[in-house]
């Protein structure tokens, strides 16, 4: 007679087993599945209408553009096209003294649905962005400066963009471009009506998208759910299985991919699934990491990086990349106490960004005076950062006629006809924001400044805050190019209108002609001198209060095998390769 001791042994082993089982096989056919945490769940996902950083985490192994960035040689690859283009130089017509490329997207590119990518796609793809009804805003800035994309009639698949003028990025910006295919995202062909010049006069294209009610119903779909959550196509090597709100996403591996045998980076498919899990508490994740629920979880606090070391370390691998990205806050230049540079500057010296390393980061990051990442070869070093420096911030505040007269602790000033205290409020979100800004409240009122702290979603702070005006300062962090800067979407004053970039409102007609001279040089050291002179007036202007540049924290099961680089979120997942002997 079998023991009741045994049986309840025997149960829990079959359980255990029941888990493993269940860890590595989704109920089928014993799939590589890599389970890796979000800190939070994308609001939509199509890079077009929304390159937000978190979305692009997962759409990057949906859609491709045709050249990206190699994330070891930080170069730019061919991906889409045969090969990436030199710009040819324009002597004479109409575009005289302007660039052109012309590229051929390859013949094996292929749709989800076998179709070919053509240059029709591309072409459809710039005149959704430039339609003033789409929420492309950052993109549109950047195909303005197009002057023309002409589809060879001879062959779809060869395409030239010209450029009038050249600037900095106009390779990166005809390139780096994710392509949308035509036939699903607009499959009654609304946009054929229409040219890429139809949308190019900023004016015209907002009448003629106001009157024409096909182009107000294309706006209203592709802005809306089919196409952001339901329907998500591209020609990356995963797609997207199922979306369960507030879960998780899982993204799969694309059978007889026509990739499969290229060796970049972005077409790599070695996890038969992926599994993408909302999970904002950072307990709740690293729970789960050690329960093994988990394969990869980054931006982890000092705290649980250090412990998982001490106690885990045959478990898991642990990575620091330099990531391209820098901490600020931005600073909203319409507000009638924050347009004075001397309250920027002593909130400047009043942010303890040295003590926020220490503390937040384990000291892996670096101080950064601008929005130059440090280690470019062109970040001017020679700036040395705000100190923190109390007493400099009160002097500097006294001058400006900022004094404490009711002795409330609080500096107060006449704006026009009106008292004004030194009253800010500045908006976060996450741990890490909260963190941040208590200690700078608490370390601010030494000075006679009150920071008013408000919690919220980063999500509702674009739409509610950032894209009306509505904000004095916010806490964010800044994603940067691995390639060069185009420094004017977010200071430039062109771009200082609600919606355009320049949330800020920052202008500055000295940093404008700089910018200007930097995105039309070709001459690279020039280039690279005139990137340090500008870095100087944003040290004194700061159009942001820059913090500091940090290295993330990247936890990998040694289930996998997987590397880190420097392109966001520092890690490729499509690259990760299973380990059988440590399944």
């Amino acid at each position: 007679m079998v023991s009741v001791k045994f049986y309840l042994r025997l149960t829990g082993m079959v359980f255990l087993l029941g888990i493993l089982v269940c860890r590595q096989d989704s109920g089928s056919s014993g799939d590589a599945i890599l389970d890796i945490r979000l800190p939070k769940e994308p609001e939509k996902l199509n890079p077009v209408f929304f390159p937000n950083s978190i979305s692009r985490e997962v759409c990057q192994y949906i859609l491709l553009p045709l050249a990206d960035y190699d994330p070891v040689s930080l170069e730019l690859v061919p991906l889409l096209i045969k090969a990436v283009p030199e710009g040819e130089a324009i002597d004479t017509g109409k575009y005289k003294g302007g660039i052109k490329y012309t590229f051929e997207i390859l013949e094996d590119a292929r749709w989800d649905d076998g179709k070919p990518v053509t240059g029709e796609d591309y072409l459809f793809t710039l005149k959704a962005a430039m339609h003033p009804g789409t929420t492309a805003s950052a993109f549109r800035n950047i195909i303005s400066k197009f002057s023309a994309v002409t589809v060879d009639p001879e062959n779809p698949r060869k395409v030239s963009v010209t450029f009038a003028k050249y600037f900095i990025v106009s390779k990166e910006a005809a390139l780096n471009v994710e392509v949308l295919p035509k036939h699903i995202y607009d499959a009654g062909g609304v946009m054929d009506r229409f040219t890429l010049a139809d949308f190019m006069n900023e004016e015209a294209a907002e009448a003629l998208a106001s009157s024409d009610s096909s182009l107000v119903r294309f706006a209203t779909e592709i802005n809306g759910l089919k196409f952001t959550k339901q329907t998500v196509v591209g020609c990356g090597p995963y797609r997207l299985a199922t979306w369960q709100a507030g879960q998780h996403i899982v993204l799969e591996k694309k059978e007889n991919y026509w990739a499969r045998d290229k060796k970049m980076v972005s077409v790599q498919q070695h996890a038969d699934k992926i599994i993408l899990h909302f999970i904002p508490d950072e307990t709740a994740a690293y729970t789960r990491l050690k329960n093994n629920e988990l394969d990869v979880l980054s931006g982890l606090s000092v705290s649980n990086f250090e412990q998982l070391q001490k106690d885990s370390s045959d478990l898991f691998n642990f990575q620091s990349p330099q990531l391209m990205k820098y901490y600020n806050v931005i600073v909203n230049h319409g507000d009638a106490i924050l347009s004075s540079v001397a309250v920027r500057q002593a909130i400047a010296h009043v942010v303890n960004a040295d003590e926020y390393i220490r503390t937040f980061e384990m000291g892996k990051a670096t101080r950064t005076v601008g929005p130059i990442n440090p280690a470019k070869p062109y970040y001017n070093h020679s700036i040395k950062p705000y100190a923190f420096d109390v007493e400099a911030a009160k002097k500097g505040l006294e001058a400006d006629g900022w004094t404490d007269a009711d002795g409330n602790g609080i500096r107060e000033k006449k704006i026009g006809k009106t008292k004004m205290e030194l009253r800010i409020p500045i908006i976060y979100s996450g741990d890490l924001g909260k963190n941040i800004c208590l200690m700078m409240q608490a370390d601010a009122r030494k000075a006679g400044i009150e920071l008013e702290l408000q919690f919220k979603e980063f999500a509702l702070v674009r739409k509610e805050n950032l894209e009306t005006g509505n904000f004095s300062l916010v806490l964010q962090s800044s994603v940067q190019d691995i390639g060069y800067e185009d420094l004017s979407l977010r200071f430039h004053s062109e771009n200082a209108e609600l919606g355009e970039g320049n949330y800020g409102l920052f202008k500055n007609p000295a940093i404008d002609a700089l910018i200007d001279e930097i995105n039309a040089t070709r001459d690279a050291q020039k280039r690279a001198d005139m990137f340090k002179q500008v870095q100087v007036l944003f040290h004194e202007q700061l159009p942001y209060i820059f913090l500091y540049s940090p290295k993330e924290r990247i936890v990998i099961s040694k289930r996998w095998q997987g590397t880190t680089n420097a392109k966001r979120p520092g890690y490729q997942a499509n690259t990760f390769i299973p380990q059988a002997n440590n399944s």
